[in-house]
């Protein structure tokens, strides 16, 4: 985003963040149903008491290591 001057909120909320990458290049559509899931648990999971089902964390992995693959293609990280 710096790299294409682009202003954005520092803020936990995904989707924002996903739409102004997909504006510069629109592969980043394709990682918008993993960053829905994940994005339900970017500030929920961080206060105790909340509970997540072992499947349910086991989804949310899978989903996070897709998204950090994809970003890591993008930058060109091996």
């Amino acid at each position: 985003m710096q790299e294409h001057s682009v202003e954005f909120e520092r803020k936990h909320e995904l989707l924002p963040l996903l739409n102004l990458c997909a504006s510069l290049d629109s592969e980043f559509k394709m990682i918008k149903r993993d960053l829905e899931h994940l994005n339900r648990y970017a500030v929920v999971v961080r206060y105790p008491g909340v509970i997540i089902r072992a499947d349910t964390a086991e989804e949310a992995l899978i989903a996070a290591d897709r998204v950090r693959k994809f970003i890591r293609r993008k930058l060109k990280i091996k």
